[in-house]
């Protein structure tokens, strides 16, 4: 309870915001590329499932221009990004070429009553 009184009176004095995070003991250093590096698999299944580089970066820990400098200066992130989105272009691709067509298909209705199919 003494820290965070501490960690107050720190952020309402405008001391430094590194004081301030250590004192609530928040890491003290941003993420560096090789804590990105090792989460290489999760961002390639993030792309997959359609979330926004923004969501991304976000999930990583890190900021929008820190990801966009990863994405620039790293061809691994870069192709890891590319590769994860590729599944979900697709997708997207053909279910506009269904609707596009006119897709169609039978619906089956199943009722269930006392917890059996009819």
């Amino acid at each position: 309870m003494k820290i965070l009184k501490q960690a107050k009176k720190i952020r309402k004095s405008n001391c430094s915001l590194f004081l301030y995070k250590k004192l609530r003991g928040e890491p003290m250093s941003k993420p560096k590329w090789e804590d990105v590096k090792e989460k290489l698999v999760l961002v390639e299944g993030w792309a997959r499932d359609g979330l926004t580089d923004e969501e991304i970066a976000k999930n990583l820990g890190i900021g929008k221009t820190a990801f966009y400098k990863y994405k620039k200066e790293h061809a691994k992130f870069a192709n890891t990004l590319k590769r994860g989105k590729e599944v979900i272009d697709y997708e997207v691709e053909n279910a506009l070429l269904k609707r596009a067509l006119g897709y169609e298909y039978t619906e089956v209705k199943v009722y269930l009553r006392y917890l059996r199919v009819i």
